[in-house]
């Protein structure tokens, strides 16, 4: 006997929005793109779930106006290597050998 779905659940897509000119879909837009045009914005260096600021930064800025700074961010430095301590892989995939935590990532 095979294994198998033998009813496929129908798929249900999001409703699809015009963004035409002077519709509520297009005001959202634009006033969201112009708070994020005219903000500033500071990303930290994520490590895992550690929030990094290291203080080396670049600034970002949108891709038809180099001139213009959204805001910066943080870059990684050669001795935060060992920072991530743990590292959890779970690989159930037969053949594999399976990783519990406290695997050190760098020696």
């Amino acid at each position: 006997m095979g294994k198998g779905f033998f009813q496929v659940p129908t798929a249900y897509n999001e409703p699809i929005k015009s963004y035409a000119p002077g519709s509520s879909e297009r005001d959202e837009v634009l006033k969201q793109y112009k708070s994020y045009f005219k903000g500033k914005v500071d990303v930290p260096l994520y490590i895992g779930s550690e929030e990094i600021k290291t203080g080396n930064i670049k600034p970002m800025s949108p891709p038809h106006d180099h001139k213009h700074i959204v805001g910066t961010y943080h870059l990684a430095e050669k001795n935060m290597s060992p920072r991530p301590s743990k590292i959890v892989w779970i690989l159930e995939m037969p053949g594999l050998i399976s990783l519990g935590s406290n695997v050190p990532l760098f020696s």
